[in-house]
């Protein structure tokens, strides 16, 4: 089952249009980017978030997301990494 974890601190349940979610347009569309970054989280699941989030200009940046920064945090990320932008949480299982 993943997640979307959206910027505002809201959840809510996604699910793959067929057996896994693909990157190309599903995945691209949910996040709102052209690049995923892919971050091994401690329970064994993947977050995946927008690769470019953070690059210039800074007045196009993505809003700040707690609980994924929080996440990242407890996978072992440096204390000063964070994260923009809403996520997707899933098993690998459920990617193409």
């Amino acid at each position: 089952m993943a997640i979307l974890l959206k910027t505002d601190g809201t959840r809510s349940v996604v699910a793959p249009k067929g057996e896994t979610f693909e990157f190309r347009g599903e995945l691209y569309d949910l996040l709102c980017t052209d690049m995923i970054e892919v971050v091994h989280l401690a329970d064994g699941r993947l977050l995946l978030c927008d690769e470019e989030a953070k690059l210039p200009p800074a007045n196009l940046r993505k809003p700040f997301n707690d609980a994924a920064t929080v996440l990242l945090h407890l996978a072992g990320g440096s204390p000063y990494d964070y994260i923009l932008g809403d996520v997707v949480i899933c098993d690998l299982k459920e990617l193409s």
